[in-house]
């Protein structure tokens, strides 16, 4: 299901100006993300047709698209789609909060590419990044993309007593800071699932587990190259990095023997990495099902020399640059 906890690891630090908020990050340390996500589970209307009782009907969802009901248990399919909106709130150690004129929103869409349940209890959802425009429900993400994120100074994220549409508008109205996807074998998003309880049970719960890379940036990123990481909590993809960054206790970061090891499937390097949990959207009156909430964290190492090179962070993402010596 979708978003997520994740460790995120990176080198550098902020633009020294900009047009617009920004997120604020602190280098030479962990920080804290903390977050709110919330999605819907939509199915085209074609596989609808075949299975009506299992969607809710024509305009629960945009054109072609239909919401998935979730009261049926294990009402779930390969080809069908959740996305979302998601709302970054507070960074850590910098004291960065979000407000009405700082904000760090965006949008998701991840679409179901294969399950296996083999055991309904801990079923595996594999998702994929879109393929195809028509892949994603609302028509926000190019081909090959996960998640795309926006530093906003205006509209607050509305999530309860709007429309779907509503709270995408105003989570995608600021300026982009970058899009996130699955470019590589190392990368991987995927959810274990009980599906023995249906999504509107007071009990239900899945986890899910992310390994993402930054794809594009926009105006508004405001990071240096990044360090890739090792998931320090995932077991079926990859096993945990240990080396000499263990910052806070989180063996996260990968050396540059790992990275460059691409054939060893028990670690695998990403930008981003980490873990989550869903469940049902507390927000009676808001148009979204399910809420995942969990702080991510991004670790930073010292600036490679003077502000003056915030420019190369648009140019060299993905890429690992040398300490600068003491």
């Amino acid at each position: 299901m979708a978003f997520f906890k994740k460790s995120l690891v990176a080198v550098g630090a902020m633009l020294a100006a900009s047009a617009y908020a920004l997120p604020q990050w602190t280098p030479n340390t962990v920080n804290s993300i903390s977050f709110n996500s919330y999605e819907n589970q939509y199915r085209t209307d074609a596989a609808c047709s075949a299975a009506p009782a299992f969607c809710l009907g024509a305009g629960t969802g945009p054109a072609g698209w239909q919401m998935v009901d979730p009261r049926i248990t294990g009402n779930l399919a390969v080809g069908d789609v959740f996305a979302g909106v998601v709302e970054v709130y507070k960074t850590q150690p910098s004291g960065w909060l979000q407000s009405g004129t700082d904000q760090f929103t965006g949008y998701f869409s991840q679409v179901v590419v294969g399950l296996d349940a083999t055991d309904p209890t801990k079923a595996v959802v594999q998702l994929g990044a879109i393929s195809a425009p028509a892949q994603d429900p609302f028509g926000v993400l190019n081909p090959g993309e996960m998640f795309r994120l926006y530093t906003d100074s205006s509209t607050q994220l509305q999530l309860a007593g709007v429309t779907v549409g509503q709270s995408i508008s105003s989570a995608t109205d600021g300026t982009i800071w970058g899009s996130l996807g699955l470019p590589t074998a190392e990368s991987y998003a995927y959810t274990i699932d009980n599906l023995t309880l249906a999504g509107a049970d007071v009990n239900y719960t899945a986890k899910t587990q992310l390994a993402l890379d930054i794809i594009s940036t926009g105006a508004s990123y405001n990071l240096f190259p990044i360090v890739k990481a090792n998931s320090p909590s995932e077991a079926p993809q990859g096993g945990v990095s240990v080396n000499n960054l263990n910052l806070f206790g989180d063996k996260v970061t990968c050396t540059a023997a790992e990275i460059a090891n691409t054939a060893d499937t028990t670690v695998k390097c990403n930008d981003l990495v980490g873990d989550g949990d869903v469940k049902r959207n507390p927000l009676s009156n808001s148009p979204w099902f399910y809420q995942v909430n969990d702080p991510l964290s991004i670790s930073l190492l010292p600036e490679p020399g003077s502000l003056a090179l915030a420019g190369l962070a648009l140019l060299g993402v993905g890429a690992l640059r040398r300490r600068k010596a003491q």
